[in-house]
């Protein structure tokens, strides 16, 4: 079974919706997989069919950005299945009040969920 942290959704209030209908435009909790990491980060249950952010831990294209970044993925027979879409930044982050993931990442995850 997938396991990953409960993570609340930072979006900022005056703007529109930058994501172009993405899952942060959606959901304003998500379940944050991060594959890399130990057990202690691995919390709650992804159950079949549900939406969740992945920590991708590469850099980008020939630009700079903050790193890691979360994306969008969905969950298929237990397995984490990443969009197929190339996915860019839709002013979105992601962050909760657990020390864990503060100890991982010391900020909020910018969220590529914009797809175009």
């Amino acid at each position: 079974m997938t396991k990953g942290m409960l993570v609340s959704v930072y979006r900022a209030a005056e703007f529109s919706d930058a994501t172009n209908n993405g899952i942060t435009a959606r959901h304003n909790r998500l379940l944050l997989i991060d594959p890399a990491a130990g057990d202690s980060f691995r919390v709650f249950d992804a159950k079949d069919g549900d939406e969740v952010l992945v920590v991708d831990h590469r850099g980008g294209m020939d630009h700079a950005y903050l790193k890691p970044v979360a994306r969008p993925a969905r969950i298929e027979n237990g397995q984490i299945v990443p969009t197929k879409k190339w996915t860019m930044f839709g002013g979105n982050f992601v962050s909760t009040s657990d020390s864990r993931f503060r100890e991982r990442f010391g900020h909020v995850l910018p969220v590529h969920d914009r797809i175009e």
